[in-house]
């Protein structure tokens, strides 16, 4: 059965898709499982914080204009794999947790097809094009396999990083006393009495960024790494998710105080009823007292307490996603298509390497040698 045709319109920046704000909100409630990294606000953070070569914000509407896909992309220049090119990807990267496209249901291979011929016909001076991290249980990615396969474009599908969520459900089912940690806030509290709090109002937030920002370097020196933090580049990126997203009550700076002093601090971003996890710090001198674990129950408690149904728990391996009852997601999707033979060439040497490194301990280490190759990891 043929796909219904769609009208694709290419935006070229943020501000001019602020006209369809609310079709692209709308459309974020109706997509199976939505992330603040679909959302308008994190995709305009991002562009406002980070250069590229130029934005393609792609909207594909039905006949009757209804919006059936938002899929914004950037055009990004650098050393990635071992030469220098020009690729696209989501414009939310690379500091989402999950590629941000929005997909009508009903509407994903008619969106596929438009979106491959789009970038077949696009001028741009593109190798690739790395659709990173997205959702293995979504039919988006495979109605693009589909396509590209059909249509003997040369793209490629890696599983990437795994995700763990906590639903409220089994959190309440398996939630029970930890004397270890009960333990830890009795020591910590001999120090000075503790208090929780929830900050979600900007002027709260940005209030308290620079002690963040502070005790995320702090903690990084400990461990004899540099923090993205120590940058202007990213200090302005979370002050732009304040600025866009904290308005609409969608960011959630989280802070356990031992006295007078912040102890342990988290920033969450909501997407309607999901909670997600993103970025945390803790006091060095505080560390034997657990309190990045001992905040994060005390987050647990109060968020599904304040309507929240399900907190992911973020990309990777960590103790703190050792919640009972916290379930680890199919592994998320990269998703490449090549414009150029060396390109895809290097991408299949680059992801044979990755698999052999994985399996051997003298690889990964002999692999941190070879990070400066990279420009992040992928």
């Amino acid at each position: 059965m043929p796909s219904m045709p769609l009208q694709l319109r290419v935006l070229k920046s943020i501000k001019d898709c602020e006209a369809s704000r609310a079709e692209y909100d709308r459309l974020l409630r109706a997509i199976p499982t939505p992330t603040p990294f679909h959302s308008f606000a994190w995709v305009a953070a991002n562009l406002d914080s980070f250069p590229n070569l130029g934005g393609y914000l792609l909207e594909f509407r039905r006949d009757d204009s209804t919006l059936a896909a938002f899929v914004p992309l950037v055009l990004r220049s650098g050393r990635r794999y071992l030469r220098t090119i020009a690729w696209l990807e989501f414009a939310g990267q690379p500091y989402a947790d999950y590629g941000g496209f929005l997909v009508r249901p009903g509407s994903e291979h008619a969106v596929a097809e438009a979106l491959l011929e789009f970038l077949r016909r696009s001028a741009a001076p593109w190798e690739a094009a790395h659709l990173d991290r997205m959702r293995s249980d979504d039919p988006f990615p495979h109605s693009l396999l589909s396509v590209a396969n059909s249509g003997h474009a040369s793209m490629s599908t890696h599983a990437g990083a795994q995700v763990w969520n906590l639903a409220r459900a089994a959190y309440e089912a398996n939630r029970t006393a930890s004397r270890s940690l009960d333990r830890a806030a009795k020591r910590l509290s001999e120090q000075g009495p503790l208090r929780f709090e929830v900050f979600t109002a900007p002027d709260q937030i940005e209030l308290r960024l620079n002690p963040f920002f502070a005790l995320h370097q702090q903690r990084f020196v400990a461990k004899k790494r540099a923090s993205p933090l120590a940058s202007a580049e990213h200090q302005a990126f979370y002050r732009n998710i304040v600025r866009h997203m904290a308005p609409a009550g969608d960011v959630w700076l989280s802070v356990l105080s031992c006295g007078d002093l912040p102890v342990a601090m988290r920033i969450s971003l909501r997407c309607l009823d999901r909670l997600h996890l993103y970025s945390t710090c803790f006091a060095q001198d505080f560390a034997r007292y657990s309190p990045s674990m001992l905040q994060l129950r005390m987050l647990l408690d109060y968020s599904f307490a304040n309507g929240i149904q399900v907190v992911d728990l973020g990309i990777g391996e960590s103790p703190h996603k050792e919640q009972p009852g916290a379930n680890q997601q199919p592994p998320l999707l990269l998703m490449e298509l090549h414009n150029r033979q060396a390109t895809r060439v290097e991408s299949k040497l680059f992801h044979v390497a990755q698999r052999a490194r994985s399996r051997s301990h003298a690889l990964q280490r002999a692999g941190k040698l070879l990070r400066r190759f990279f420009p992040y990891d992928m």
